[in-house]
Order: C-alpha cells, then sequence, then structure tokens
C-alpha cells in the first residue's frame, strides 16, 4: 500500500485580535487597580470617582504607564485584565506587573497613547530637574528605567507639560518661579539640571505649572500660600521665602 504526500501549504493559524472596546482604567490610594467598560463607569462615576486616584478613558487594548519615585517605568497592556463590576474590589497594581508596592511609590500614571507628541517634566528632591520627549518611554518591555538619578536622591514628581512657568517649593517652604523654556531637554538616561540652589538637607516638596499672569493659591501644610504676583526669576537661581 502506498500513500502519496503532495505538496502541502503550512498551516498559520493567527490569534484572533480582541475586539477593541473603550474602558476606563482606576487606580485607588492602596493601589488597587479596576477595569470598567466605559458604559458602566458613566452610570456610576460620581462613586467610582470618589474611590479613586485616578481615572484614564482608554481601551482595552491600551498600555498603561506608571513611573515610580525610584525612577523606574513599569508598563502593563490591558487586553489580559478582566472588565471589573462597580463593587468589585479590583486587584493590586503589584499583581500585573513587575511593580513592587513595598519597595516603590508610584508617582504618575497614564495611557501611552495619551502621551504621544508631548513633553515630561521630571523633578527630583535633591533639584535636579529636565524635560523628555514622551516618545522615549514607548516601550515593550514591562520595566525599565525611566531616569537616571544619583546617589541619595528619588523623584519627587513627573508631569506633562502643560503651560509656561514652572514653581517649585522646599520643605522648608522656600520657592522658586522660573519659565520651563530655562530647563534643558534631555534623554531619559540623564540626570538632569540644577533648579535651584539647595541648603544641605533641603529638599524640593512641591512642584506646580503656571502661566504668566495667571492667579494661583496652593495649600501648603494647612496654610494657603497666594502665588499670583510671585517673581520670575532664572532657573539655578537662590529660592526665595
Amino acid at each position: 500500500r502506498r500513500t502519496e504526500i503532495g505538496d502541502v501549504e503550512e498551516a498559520v493559524f493567527e490569534e484572533a485580535l480582541p475586539e477593541e472596546i473603550p474602558v476606563v482604567f482606576t487606580m485607588n490610594r492602596f493601589g488597587y487597580v479596576r477595569l470598567f467598560d466605559e458604559a458602566v463607569f458613566r452610570k456610576n462615576e460620581e462613586a467610582i470617582r470618589e474611590d479613586s486616584r485616578c481615572c484614564i478613558f482608554c481601551k482595552n487594548t491600551s498600555q498603561i504607564l506608571a513611573f515610580t519615585k525610584e525612577g523606574v517605568l513599569h508598563a502593563v497592556r490591558l487586553n489580559r485584565m478582566p472588565v471589573s463590576r462597580p463593587k468589585d474590589k479590583g486587584v493590586p497594581f503589584d499583581n500585573l506587573c513587575n511593580y513592587d508596592s513595598s519597595k516603590e511609590t508610584l508617582l504618575f500614571v497614564s495611557e501611552r497613547i495619551e502621551l504621544l507628541g508631548k513633553k515630561l517634566l521630571f523633578v527630583t528632591e535633591r533639584g535636579m530637574i529636565k524635560v523628555v520627549d514622551a516618545s522615549e518611554f514607548i516601550t515593550s518591555k514591562k520595566t525599565v528605567n525611566s531616569t537616571k538619578l544619583s546617589e541619595g536622591d528619588a523623584l519627587m514628581d513627573v508631569q506633562v507639560v502643560e503651560k509656561k512657568q514652572i514653581v517649585l517649593v522646599t520643605d522648608r517652604k522656600r520657592y522658586l518661579r522660573f519659565q520651563i523654556s530655562d530647563i534643558s531637554e534631555m534623554k531619559k538616561t540623564s540626570v538632569g539640571v540644577r533648579s535651584m540652589k539647595l541648603d544641605e538637607d533641603e529638599k524640593i516638596a512641591l512642584a506646580f505649572q503656571m502661566d504668566p499672569k495667571e492667579e494661583r493659591t496652593v495649600k501648603i501644610q494647612n496654610k494657603k500660600y497666594n502665588f499670583t504676583n510671585t517673581r520670575l526669576k532664572r532657573r539655578d537661581a537662590k529660592p526665595e521665602l
């Protein structure tokens, strides 16, 4: 008995892509995350927002980027994350990536597509500052370094550049206001440039952006401070009281 085997094309199996739907990614102050269908979120928006530190409108195929105080970036794809119900507790962010809440502190969370075409502002506790193009943080890896830190330093904040000026306030309530254009745009692997002259053991405690002539009052240690008419100086100047 003979069996004849002819030319047979190699079978190709393609994994079906998930249907793309609008969702809302939320995280509460304890680091628990949930993923809601947008329609469900809208019906329960007030209660969900009250329980959340951030709510990000995106797609179920999106990638969430989380920046930590320790200078690490964690990337999470949402296509394998189950959709939640309003009463669900959610899952720890630690379970979705290499983030370790016992050793790391989250500073800034956003969605990858939302950051495209934007600039990110990095401020460290010891006063180093820089602007980085957000395209540098598009990665296929789960964990990468988001910046370079000097020994003993840590990130104080990461922000999207949205205004013309920045105000930095130290833990001794000294402040400096200067143009964001004074800050060098650098690679993510750089330390940055000095933002202001700090005393020994003094640290940056707050950073916020302003536009010229903008009225701004900020609460610092339960006391309100008006920064509307504060003097504009140059980067790396001595801070004022």
